[in-house]
Formats: structure tokens, sequence, C-alpha cells
């Protein structure tokens, strides 16, 4: 079973979620169920983007692909999550 250090630390090295469901051998909507509960439970910080990359502080940082007006989620450790991890 993948535990909740496993994940965070393949958010905190910026995988993809489709990346870490494979690396960590899980299906991906486990996955997000995990991550969902993580961000509930404070260990992660979500956000919302999309239409485009013009308005996004992350321009020309971030790999997603935005073909149109896709919409997608990011998520980062918060403080929890980087004490958790013992990182803060």
């Amino acid at each position: 079973m993948v535990s909740i250090k496993e994940v965070l630390a393949k958010v905190s090295a910026g995988k993809t979620v489709e990346d870490a469901s494979k690396e960590l051998n899980m299906r991906e909507p486990t996955l997000r169920a995990m991550i969902d509960f993580m961000v509930e439970k404070g260990y992660l910080g979500e956000f919302e983007g999309g239409a485009g990359c013009a308005g996004c502080s992350l321009r020309g940082k971030c790999k997603v692909p935005l073909p149109g007006e896709q919409r997608f989620k990011m998520y980062v450790l918060t403080g929890q999550g980087r004490e958790y991890l013992h990182l803060g």
C-alpha cells in the first residue's frame, strides 16, 4: 500500500498525477482520491488554472500543456506537508 509520505514526496518532486501514479504503481483515480484527502487534511495546497498561461505566475516554468481552454490542478506541499516529510 502506498503511504502518504510517498505521495507527498512525488508532489514535492513536481511529478504530475499521471507520472506519480505510474511510479507508485497505482491507479490514477486512487491517487487522486489520496491527494484530495491530503488537501482536505492540510498537507497539500491545491491551485486551479486554465484559460491560457498569460496570467499565471508559473508562466514559462510550468510543463503542463494547455490546448485551448483546458483546466488543470496543481498541488504544493503546505507547511504541514513539509513538516510531515521532515522538510520544514
